[in-house]
């Protein structure tokens, strides 16, 4: 018998994955880590890391596949019935980690949900993105602000940018976003197991979306998908 199931959220950045997981995760339907903010905090003790990221070019599978095995192997799982894994894989080669995630976690796969946005929305989403550095807790000034224009609804903390949330590293990951990953979406379009989602839409519109396939009965009813 399966110990849970693992699902992914992939799509182009700023469109909302790790706010609605995280939404999930706050109605007890989920367990959600998001690759980014694994990575961001490894980063802290890994200069060469850092480097990556601030560049917005992609961290080498072989390292990712390292750095995302340990943080996975530390973890207490027994009890999560479903991984949501956040902006993963981003390109092909990081199927693979993803493969070596299933085998170890002995998770099956459910779905991979592909957020779609508008070209001319994701600039407006980066831009104006902040976020808790206690919490994580994402905010945008626009579409989704904090009760306060500069501090976090949840702990008060004072809001900041995140150094790659800039218009010169939003051009390069859109870059390798067309080049890479919508290959890869289109890889789990063909494997049958791809969900798109509308992500110009309202923050609650998408929840109530997404909240229908994370039920316990919706998911049993469906097979497990074999990532090849």
């Amino acid at each position: 018998m399966s110990k849970g199931y693992i699902s992914i959220f992939i799509g182009v950045f700023g469109a909302g994955k790790d706010t609605q997981a995280k939404l999930l995760e706050d109605k007890g339907l989920v367990r959600t880590f998001s690759v980014g903010q694994i990575l961001r905090d490894a980063s802290k003790d890994m200069p060469w890391l850092k480097e990556y990221l601030l560049a917005g070019t992609l961290v080498p599978t072989d390292k990712l596949a390292e750095i995302l095995i340990n943080f996975f192997n530390h973890l207490a799982l027994q009890k999560v019935k479903h991984l949501i894994i956040t902006g993963f894989p981003r390109v092909f080669s990081q199927i693979d980690v993803l493969k070596r995630l299933i085998k170890e976690t002995g998770f099956e796969f459910y779905k991979a949900f592909n957020f779609v946005l508008e070209d001319a929305q994701i600039a407006d989403r980066i831009l104006h993105r902040y976020v808790c550095p206690k919490c994580g807790a994402l905010y945008n000034l626009r579409t989704n602000p904090p009760k306060d224009d500069t501090r976090c609804d949840f702990d008060g903390a004072a809001l900041v940018k995140r150094q790659d949330d800039n218009l010169k590293t939003l051009c390069r990951r859109y870059t390798v976003f067309v080049k890479q990953t919508i290959p890869v979406i289109e890889y789990f379009r063909k494997l049958g197991c791809l969900v798109d989602i509308d992500a110009n839409r309202t923050i609650k519109e998408i929840q109530k979306d997404l909240e229908e396939y994370f039920t316990k009965e919706v998911i049993q009813s469906c097979d497990a998908f074999v990532v090849q």
